[in-house]
Formats: C-alpha cells, structure tokens, sequence
C-alpha cells in the first residue's frame, strides 16, 4: 500500500501506512509468535523493516515512475491476494460486508487522489516532448535522433527539428539581438553545485577533475511575465545551448504566475576541451518573442586538472 499510495504522492497516507505496518509487526511479534522461535521472529523483523525502508525510500517516484516499477506490481498483486483471503477467511456475512465496502472505498480514494497528479505528470512530459529536445552539441543531438530512428523509439516531430535549428541560429547571430542586464528574479542558477551569482565577490571557484559543469535552475522573461525562449551558457564568448522547459512548481508557487510553470532547466556543459586557468562565464537568456536577451553578470571560474 505504500508503493500503490506513492504513485498519488499522497504523503500522508504513506505515513498513516507506515505506523499501520510498525503496529501491525507489534501485533504479530506479541500475540503470534512464540518467543523462543528467535528464527522466525528474525525472518519476520526482517521482511517487515525492508518493506517499510523500502516504502518510504520510494515515495517520490510519481505516478509516471511508479506504474513502470517492479515494487508497485508486486505490491498491487500481493495486496489483491492478501485482501482476497482477508473476505474469503471472513465467515459472517456482516464483516464481508464489511470489508467489501472497505475495499470499495479506499480503490475510490486511491482512484481520485491518482487522477490528478497522473494528468499533471503525464501532461508535463507531454509537453516536454513536444517542445524541446535539445543537446549541447549539433552532432550529438544528430547522433541520438538517428539512433533512435533507427531502432523505431518514436518518430520525431517537426517542431523538434524546428527549434533545434532556431536554437543554433540564436547562437550564432545572438549579437543581432537587443541586449539588457539581467534584472533581478530573472534567473536562479547552480552553477558546479553553488548558487550563482554570489554574494562573496571574492570567491573563488575552481573546477577540478571533472569534464564538465552542471547547471541548472530556473529562468524566466521578466517583461512578457512568462518563460524565456532560449537559454545559453557563455564561456568565454562561445555559446553552449542548455536543455530549457522543465516543470517547476515551486516558481509558479513564487511568483503566483501559473506561464512561469516550465521554466527550469538542467544541463551538462563540457569543458573538457578548456585549457587550465581562468575562464568566464555567463548566462544568457533569450526572452519569449526572441527579440532581446538578458545577459548575467560575467563569473570567472578556474579549471584545475592533476
């Protein structure tokens, strides 16, 4: 039930289920068991404080994530069998009443709580699919739509084609465009796991043994009060476009904006191919009607290899 009730993310039945399980096992190790059977008591412990470790370390998997997952199957299928036996083994017709109307109840709780967070999840990578398939690398994006092509995982849709093209374009005729300062609440970024910009101007941040920079954060076009177009990181003049469209809630939450929804984002940036030293970097936003872009204030960063 805790794999079933992680699918709706409905925390708090998961936590309900979980002292339900803990009393349960209290239950059985008291009354059931006999205390010298310490083999059995061991076995029992066991199976019970795994399935609730593992319960609870699942509980962020959605309803995507947790139709696919192997734990939610078996717990479906050991659940219909434990409730089947649970109405067989009953003997008066008032307790099978009784638990056929249990049952009925809570497939109806479980129902409703997964429509709405199975639409939204659902509907998000929908969205995601449609309107932005992007790599840092031309030849990489090229690479990965052949082989996916080729092996028949899906058929790739015009406007993927479309914006890839648009996005190369941007990087290269970028200066074409008016350019502005970035204002504040523009854009939250983690840059190699800190938070950019920094409040110490004089920290110093060094990459070592890594051939590439996470980033990641939100970024949003202020003036229009909705998503940007485009994103791109700028390091030392040469632009790297970043995957741009994910979901975020907690912005839409921020602001009170429900058009700031998919302005995350989340992208590796090599720098394999970057000498030692220092090196600047910025990122650039290219706002909804890609007439102008924002661009951040330059941070320099050092690249260290042993």
């Amino acid at each position: 039930m805790i794999f079933i009730s992680s699918a709706a993310k409905n925390y708090a039945l998961i936590f309900i289920l979980a002292i339900l399980l803990i009393l349960n096992y209290l239950w059985l190790l008291r009354r059931k068991l006999n205390k010298d059977n310490h083999a059995l008591i061991l076995l029992i412990s066991f199976i019970f404080l795994t399935s609730l470790v593992v319960g609870l370390n699942r509980i962020f998997l959605g309803f995507d994530s947790a139709m696919f997952s192997r734990y939610t199957m078996y717990s479906l299928f050991l659940f219909s069998i434990s409730y089947i036996s649970l109405f067989l083994s009953a003997k008066g017709k008032k307790i099978r009443s009784l638990i056929a109307l249990s049952g009925f109840i809570l497939s109806i709780v479980l129902y409703v709580g997964w429509i709405q967070t199975a639409y939204s999840e659902l509907s998000d990578k929908q969205y995601m699919l449609n309107n932005f398939m992007s790599y840092p690398y031309q030849d990489k994006a090229f690479e990965n739509i052949k082989l996916a092509k080729e092996n028949g995982w899906f058929i790739p849709v015009q406007n993927v084609y479309d914006r890839t093209k648009q996005e190369f374009y941007l990087a290269e005729n970028i200066k074409q465009l008016k350019k502005y300062n970035a204002p504040p609440l523009l854009v939250l970024t983690y840059f190699y796991k800190y938070p950019f910009p920094f409040e110490d101007k004089q920290f110093q941040l060094i990459v070592k043994k890594y051939d590439s920079i996470n980033l990641y954060g939100w970024a949003l076009d202020p003036f229009g009060k909705t998503t940007a177009s485009f994103l791109f990181a700028d390091i030392d003049g040469k632009l790297y476009p970043l995957t741009y469209g994910f979901p975020r809630n907690d912005v839409v939450k921020l602001f009170k904006i429900p058009q700031f929804k998919f302005s995350g984002f989340n992208s590796n940036v090599s720098i394999k191919d970057l000498s030692n030293g220092a090196h600047k970097f910025s990122l650039i936003v290219v706002n909804h009607d890609q007439t102008a872009y924002y661009q951040t204030e330059k941070l320099i960063f050092y690249k260290e290899t042993e």
